[in-house]
Parts: structure tokens; sequence; C-alpha cells
């Protein structure tokens, strides 16, 4: 019998970097760290350089693999407004791969809203929960709302 190791590097998008995976019986965590170089004013839209701190994003949820749920904790750059004329001092790097202020990747929000837009959202609740993925009926009619 051949055995292959799955790469999980291509799991994730540039410019995040796995810093390490732990595997539960249930879920996979894994913790990605920006190694991005720049980020955006979300203000002025200036590209800064000069790095301030990182800020941890706990608890993200992603696409399941291998049937198991996976959870993110994700370390976002945070940099300092370059343009002296803004009003915003230091800001966090935003990522296409988790907007603000949300629980769930981009790709696993896509997939759920998808789901939830063809069954109603308990029947999707449940088919999710199945997937490995754990959201309530409520909150798929409220995500449903706001797209």
């Amino acid at each position: 019998m051949n055995t292959t190791n799955i790469s999980c590097e291509n799991f994730f998008p540039k410019p995040y970097m796995i810093s390490y995976i732990e595997e539960h019986e249930d879920k996979y965590e894994f913790c990605l760290i920006s190694t991005s170089s720049n980020g955006k004013c979300p203000k002025c839209n200036k590209v800064c350089f000069k790095e301030h701190d990182y800020q941890l994003r706990k608890d993200v949820r992603d696409l399941p693999i291998l049937g198991k749920s996976v959870r993110l904790s994700i370390w976002h750059k945070k940099y300092f407004c370059c343009n002296p004329e803004c009003i915003v001092e230091i800001f966090t790097e935003s990522s296409e791969f988790i907007d603000s202020y949300t629980r769930f990747t981009a790709r696993c929000k896509k997939y759920i809203l998808s789901l939830a837009s063809h069954v109603s959202a308990e029947t999707a609740s449940k088919l999710l929960k199945l997937q490995g993925i754990n959201v309530s009926g409520d909150t798929l009619l409220n995500m449903l709302k706001t797209c």
C-alpha cells in the first residue's frame, strides 16, 4: 500500500504561512501567520510598510478537511499609516481570505450561503453539521439577509 503525504501549504492563500497544525479526533486546528510586507490603510488607501504589531483572530471556521471541522487562529499584521494627514495611526491588514468581523473564511461563507439558498435554514444547518461546519439556522438566516 502506498502512503501519500499531503502538503497543507497550498490549503491557504498567500501571504499566510502555517505555524502549526493540531489534529484532534473531530477537528484540525491551524495557526496561520501573515507574511505580508505591506498593508493598505483603509482610510487613505496608502500602501504602508512600517509594521506595528500582530493581531490574533481566533476560532475562524474554514471548509472541512477529510470530514473533520477546521478551526483557524490567524495572526494578522498591524501597520502604521505612513500618511501624516490621515486620521488613522494604526490599522490591521485586510485580507480577501477572511472578511472583517466574521467567523468564517470567505470560501466557507460562500459554500454555506450556496447550500442555505437551496434548502431551508434548519435543513442547511443539519447538513452542514454532518460535514463538520456548525452553524445555527438563525445565523444562516442572518447571513442570507446581509448578502
